[in-house]
């Protein structure tokens, strides 16, 4: 289901009632400017793709994706997103990440230790000030990691310790 450009400013949970069949969703270059209401995707529990580029999404509750245990990739880039903090504790079939340019600053090792299965993450064009240097710890499957246009005013990224990459192109 593509709902690219449609003036969509928010999802009502009920929404996709009964979409049980439907494998992706896509809500790109709309109005919506959080992801609050708890239970928002729960009857899609066969999405396996969605994306939700450039709204200007601030804010998700990680009870959003309860019942999405199948989804594989998911994108939101081109938002707001200042903390991704929690938002992935529903997510641990997810292989494919997309936060790339958004607004978040740190990543902690908590940030991603749901995110068992993933295998690429893109998170360029942050303004990451702070990088913890177990935060890719948990992602034991993680092949492919993009971080360019990094756009913090020290230009650097504090506490990162380059041997952690030394398995992921």
């Amino acid at each position: 289901l593509d709902l690219t450009q449609n003036s969509v400013q928010h999802v009502d949970h009920d929404s996709f009632k009964g979409d049980f069949s439907l494998t992706e969703l896509r809500l790109t270059r709309n109005l919506m400017i959080s992801l609050t209401k708890k239970f928002l995707f729960k009857d899609l529990i066969s999405l396996k793709n969605l994306v939700i580029n450039s709204n200007e999404i601030d804010k998700i509750n990680p009870l959003v994706f309860l019942n999405t245990s199948n989804l594989r990739n998911l994108s939101l880039a081109s938002n707001y997103i200042k903390d991704l903090e929690d938002i992935f504790t529903y997510l641990g079939n997810l292989t494919l990440l997309y936060v790339s340019f958004n607004r978040i600053v740190f990543l902690k090792e908590s940030t991603f230790s749901d995110l068992k299965s993933l295998e690429a993450l893109y998170i360029s064009g942050n303004v990451l000030s702070y990088v913890e240097y177990t935060a890719f710890q948990p992602l034991k499957n993680l092949k492919k990691l993009r971080m360019e246009e990094i756009t913090h005013p020290l230009k650097r990224i504090a506490n990162c310790e380059t041997h952690l990459f030394t398995e992921i192109s």
